[in-house]
C-alpha cells in the first residue's frame, strides 16, 4: 500500500509512512530538493501530484 497524492501517483510507500510515524523525532526536507523537483517537473521529467508542493510534503509529516 502506498500514500497517493491526487492523481493516484504514490508519494512514499506504506514502510515510509510507518518508519517516519513511529520516529519520534522530527524529519526534515532540503529547499534543495525542492529546487531540483521544480527544475524536473519544469524540463518534463517529474510529475508532481499538486501544484502545492509545501503543503503536500507538510502533510506527510516533514517539516522544512
Amino acid at each position: 500500500m502506498t500514500e497517493t497524492g491526487s492523481g493516484g501517483t504514490p508519494l512514499l510507500t506504506r514502510a515510509v509512512v510507518v518508519a517516519q510515524k513511529e520516529h519520534t523525532e522530527d524529519a526534515y526536507v532540503s529547499p534543495v530538493s525542492i529546487w531540483e523537483m521544480a527544475i524536473k517537473h519544469r524540463i518534463g521529467k517529474l510529475a508532481l501530484p499538486t501544484e502545492d508542493v509545501e503543503s503536500a510534503i507538510a502533510e506527510q509529516g516533514f517539516r522544512w
